[in-house]
Formats: C-alpha cells, sequence, structure tokens
C-alpha cells in the first residue's frame, strides 16, 4: 500500500528551484487549465462549504480516493505551512488530483465580492471619518485584493468580520484571516506538481 503524508514543512528553495526547471523538461500536466464549465461547477461548490477547513479536507480524500491509499494530513495554520508527499502512480493520477486542486481554489468573481462587501458595510460602521466615497475605494480595493482568493476562504472571511466586528476593519484583519489560509492551498498545489515532476525525473 502506497503511503502519502500531509505535514507542516514548508517547500525548500531547492524544491522550488527545482520545479521551475523541470517545468520546461514535463511538457504534460503542468499547466492544466480548467473549462468554463469545471469553473462554474466548483464555484457552486465552495459557495456552499461552510468552512475553508471542508475543502481542505476534500483535497486530502480526493488524492486518497485517486491512489486507494491512506491520508495523514496535519493542516497548515498562520504559522506552520501545509505540504505533501505522494507517489502518483500515473499521469492521469496526477491530472486528476491537480484538476480537483484548481476546483478548490477558484474564486469569487469580483463583482460578487464587491456587492457582498456592500452588504458587509451596512452592518458595520465606516471608520472615524470616511465619507460614503471613501468606502466605496476601500471596498474595491478589498475586492481587489480578495480576487484571487479561493471562494469558500473569501465568504468565510467577510462573514466572520460581519460576526465579529463593529466598525470596518482594515486590510490587515481581513488579511490575517485569508492569506494563510490561501497560502496553504497554493503549497498543497505546488507540492503536488513538484511530487509529479520529481518522479519524471527520478
Amino acid at each position: 500500500m502506497t503511503m502519502k503524508q500531509i505535514g507542516l514543512s514548508t517547500i525548500t528553495s531547492q524544491k522550488v528551484q527545482f520545479l521551475r526547471t523541470q517545468r520546461e523538461r514535463i511538457g504534460t500536466g503542468v499547466e492544466i487549465a480548467l473549462s468554463g464549465n469545471q469553473t462554474s461547477q466548483a464555484l457552486k461548490s465552495l459557495k456552499q462549504t461552510k468552512l475553508p477547513i471542508e475543502t481542505d479536507i476534500a483535497m486530502a480524500t480526493l488524492l486518497d480516493s485517486l491512489t486507494n491509499s491512506r491520508v495523514k494530513i496535519d493542516f497548515g495554520d498562520s504559522k506552520n505551512r501545509a505540504s505533501l508527499e505522494v507517489t502518483l502512480e500515473s499521469e492521469n493520477i496526477y491530472k486528476a488530483a491537480r484538476t480537483g486542486f484548481l476546483e478548490r481554489m477558484v474564486p469569487l468573481p469580483e463583482e460578487e465580492i464587491l456587492a457582498r462587501l456592500v452588504r458587509l458595510s451596512a452592518l458595520l460602521k465606516p471608520p472615524f471619518g470616511e465619507t460614503v466615497k471613501d468606502m466605496k475605494f476601500r471596498m474595491k480595493a478589498v475586492a481587489q485584493n480578495l480576487a484571487d482568493v479561493p471562494a469558500d476562504i473569501t465568504i468565510f472571511a467577510i462573514n466572520l468580520v460581519g460576526d465579529n466586528c463593529k466598525i470596518w476593519p482594515s486590510w490587515s484583519e481581513i488579511a490575517e484571516i485569508v492569506n494563510y489560509r490561501k497560502l496553504n492551498r497554493q503549497r498543497l498545489l505546488d507540492s503536488l506538481d513538484y511530487q509529479w515532476l520529481k518522479q519524471q525525473g527520478e
């Protein structure tokens, strides 16, 4: 039985360099992109997710189902970053895993983020002295910053702010909620690419 482990260690600079240099050598797989229908279905699923950790667990479960082996997982947090080690038995398994990972990283459309922020603004006091024009500018800037964050993480962050804040938060307060969660998913995807490229180079 093939074993794989998801731990808290970061991808080292050596791994990152290996990924960059091998990307040209391996002509298939790494640049897999989602179709419009896949993106739409993935977004629908992410919008129904209550907690981002559910999506992270789904990523591990996907690997488990594809490789038919056990998963040991320790999720990264704001100080420790997630990574994984996995044996990918074939290119088809790698492609299926990468597609599944990408589906769990689809962001909300920026206009939808902005609409959610407008609703949030009705629940919170604006920062002292800010005008309606200032708030519109602030919300647009936040929406742009969230434009590449997985949809479930963005929704979770907006809901968390709405439930716990009285005054519109600074970007750093929102970033504290979203950034490490987004980075952990990206690192899992990077680890998957690295493992596949490493196997091809052996």
